[in-house]
């Protein structure tokens, strides 16, 4: 999985922002924000990636339309936690 260092980084540092002090304004919005993030991550490891393994072992349209749909709800997920964050940041920024 070629996005795997970066999705772990990300994640790494997402739990790491529960910890600083940020956590006592923000806290509710960090929390939301990882638990996006690790869903996504999880839902990655256990569904998208063993689905382009069945794809890279053999071309199937089935299996492209079930991707797409069902890339549809990690997209919501990267676009809820971008959101959040950008929100954080306008916010820490002011």
């Amino acid at each position: 999985m070629l996005v795997a260092p970066v999705m772990v980084i990300d994640l790494a540092f997402s739990f790491l922002l529960l910890f600083t002090e940020m956590q006592q304004t923000y806290g509710l919005w960090l929390w939301l924000a990882f638990i996006l993030n690790l869903m996504i991550f999880v839902s990655t490891l256990l569904v998208y990636a063993p689905l382009h393994q069945k794809l890279a072992a053999k071309y199937s349209v089935n299996k492209i339309k079930k991707l797409v749909k069902l890339n549809y709800y990690r997209t919501v997920g990267w676009t809820a936690r971008s959101l959040i964050l950008i929100y954080l940041l306008k916010d820490a920024l002011k």
